[in-house]
């Protein structure tokens, strides 16, 4: 068998797996942001569910959020979802508030009257 060329080998090229990174803190800030806001919502509902279990939450996400912010600065990964965690995390929090305000001016007006 002189004179022969041995055989070309084929290989195949094995898939790459690329994991998607994530920052666990913004999502942790987020899914605190859906909670939070869902409950404030239900609040009516609800009684007064908002301010004892729905602004603590909001006040975690948005810790969270800013620890994911910051993080995605420096790895570039989770800013969208840390930035979505903050914005849900603030509305609950300013709703909060201007709720319990206006609560409070309405039950002040109130008294003034009588």
């Amino acid at each position: 068998m002189e004179g022969t060329e041995p055989r070309p080998v084929y290989v195949q090229p094995t898939p790459i797996l690329m994991v998607n990174q994530s920052s666990g803190s913004a999502t942790a800030g987020l899914v605190l942001g859906i909670i939070s806001i869902i409950l404030t919502a239900l609040s009516p509902i609800l009684g007064s569910l908002c301010c004892i279990v729905s602004v603590p939450m909001a006040i975690l996400g948005v810790i969270f959020s800013h620890i994911g912010y910051s993080h995605s600065k420096n790895h570039g990964v989770g800013n969208g979802i840390a930035v979505a965690g903050l914005v849900l995390n603030w509305l609950t929090i300013i709703a909060t508030v201007l709720a319990i305000l206006g609560i409070l001016l309405l039950g002040f007006s109130l008294a003034m009257v009588e």
